[in-house]
This record gives C-alpha cells, sequence and structure tokens, in this order.
C-alpha cells in the first residue's frame, strides 16, 4: 500500500476554503501523521520504504494550476520537484503535461501493518470482537454498548468502526458526519 501525506483537497483548492494557515496546518498535520506511523512500525518491526510519487495534471488541476500548487506547496515547506511533460515521457513513460513529484511518502505491507498493530494493541489491553454483526449501539459519555446480531453485548469506553467508505446505519448520527473519504 501507498500512504500518502497530501491530502484529498490541494492546496491552492482547500487554502480559499479554510484560510492559508489552516489549509496548511491540514497538510502539515498530514505528513507528521505518515511519519509517526513510519516510526511506529519500525518499533513493532514492520519494514517500509520511503517513495516518491507522482500527482499528474488532469481534471482537477491543469497544467498551470499544478505549477502554482507546486509553489504553494514549497512555500508552505513541503519538498517536490515539477516534471514537464518530457520528463515525464523520458523518466516514466507517461504521457501528461506535467506533474509534483513529492518525497517522503511511504510503502508498507498492509497485512503485515494490520497484524502487527493488532498484535501491539492486544498487548496493551484492547480485546478484538471479530466477527460481529453489530446492530444496536447505545453510546453514552461514559461507556458504549455494542449488541451483536447473536444477541451478544460488548461493553467498552471507546467503540471503534473499521467499516471503509461506508457510515453504519446504526452508529447514532447526532455529531458524527462524514467529512472525506
Amino acid at each position: 500500500a501507498l500512504v500518502q501525506y497530501a491530502i484529498d483537497t490541494p492546496l491552492t483548492k482547500l487554502a480559499p476554503r479554510v484560510g492559508k494557515r489552516d489549509a496548511i496546518r491540514a497538510w502539515r498535520r498530514s505528513r507528521r501523521a505518515v511519519d509517526a506511523l513510519a516510526a511506529r512500525l519500525k518499533e513493532l518491526g514492520v519494514e517500509t520504504a520511503r517513495r516518491d510519487t507522482l500527482y499528474l495534471a488532469g481534471n482537477l488541476l491543469d497544467a498551470g494550476e499544478l505549477e502554482r500548487e507546486h509553489e504553494a506547496r514549497l512555500s508552505a515547506g513541503f519538498a517536490g520537484r515539477l516534471l514537464s511533460r518530457g520528463e515525464l515521457k523520458s523518466g516514466f513513460g507517461i504521457r501528461s503535461r506535467a506533474a509534483i513529484m513529492s518525497t517522503g511518502d511511504l510503502a508498507l505491507d498492509p497485512r503485515a501493518t494490520t497484524c502487527a498493530s493488532l498484535r501491539a494493541a492486544c498487548r496493551a489491553g484492547t480485546k478484538i470482537q471479530a466477527p460481529a454483526d453489530i446492530v444496536d449501539i447505545d453510546a453514552r459519555t461514559s461507556r458504549v454498548v455494542a449488541t451483536a446480531a447473536n444477541g451478544r453485548r460488548i461493553r467498552s469506553s471507546h467503540l471503534v468502526f473499521a467499516t471503509g467508505y461506508e457510515f453504519p446505519k446504526s452508529v447514532p448520527q447526532r455529531g458524527h458526519t462524514i467529512a472525506s473519504t
């Protein structure tokens, strides 16, 4: 898997929406999260590798907008290089008008990462209930009770759903939203 620090929204598109300071802050926090993940996986003995990545000109950012994005990233302290059409063709065999090459993203084995993370969580006292088809949730300030389809009740102070892009219907909607995929 490739874990990138670049968030879903380019810096030049995010800044007008939330302000330049907060946009840069979001990008920096994402970068720090990737670095922290790499450090934690190293502690757990999971092999990772740093990778350069390409962000190609396309329907969201054309070549001119990509150049402005590159400048915005540089001024915010993010290393990268703007590649021309010729550099993309000769270096990667890619036909695109331009690209930003970013450094410091992370390649990892998702299975090894998941297994090592779950083992560490269990050593710290986490109990994993799987598989569990949760049909009801009673969430209070100090505890959560999740009821499984088989009637089993799981009591905890915290509950984590790993559902991908779907928001479970049983999660109380008040106070919860999906802001981005």
